[in-house]
């Protein structure tokens, strides 16, 4: 799952809460929109929201080049 549609339409933390309500055991979000695709930079700020509203499992990507990009 993506962060969101674009940069006016961040639903990240809605559509993970609809994810886990309707059973999910545990979640993946990339952190750039569907309009970013690969480009410009992840926002670990949204990723950090959606981690603290889940009680499930979750797991956030994008930019992770090094070990030390992983660890943080």
């Amino acid at each position: 799952m993506r962060t969101g549609w674009d940069e006016d339409h961040i639903l990240a933390v809605e559509n993970a809460l609809a994810a886990e309500k309707a059973g999910a055991s545990a979640l993946a979000m990339h952190g750039r929109t569907r309009k970013q695709m690969y480009t410009g930079h992840a926002d670990w700020e949204i990723l950090k929201q959606v981690a603290n509203e889940l009680t499930i499992p979750f797991m956030g990507n994008g930019d992770i080049k090094t070990p030390q990009d992983a660890k943080k």
